[in-house]
């Protein structure tokens, strides 16, 4: 990930809280768009309008970031805990592509 890649995203989702903090610490104009993919899949279904403005009100930049947020790493760990782990990501990602797509419904009206 880039400057320039952070510059042009509309979102920028990590797996962990560590990777919201080391946006926020390098790049911090992308933080108000930053969210670990466990928050932005529980939190933005509660919201409406463009995905900037859900984001926005989201308060990314600023959000406390909890424990609860991290899809952890199952590094060392049995070929179940990994499929597990690519599982959960991939169902988190579903989720999150349906608002994402609710969003690009929204601005096209």
């Amino acid at each position: 990930m880039t400057t320039a890649d952070l510059d042009r995203a509309t979102l920028v989702v990590g797996l962990a809280p560590e990777h919201v903090e080391y946006v926020r610490r390098t790049h911090p104009p992308a933080a108000p768009k930053t969210g670990t993919l466990v928050r932005l899949t529980r939190t933005l279904a509660d919201t409406s309008g463009s995905l900037p403005s859900r984001l926005a009100s989201l308060n990314l930049g600023r959000a406390d970031l909890e424990p609860w947020e991290e899809v952890v790493d199952p590094g060392g760990a049995d070929a179940g805990a990994f499929v597990a782990c690519a599982r959960e990501i991939v169902d988190l990602a579903s989720t999150l592509a349906a608002e994402l797509d609710r969003s690009q419904e929204t601005a096209e009206q």
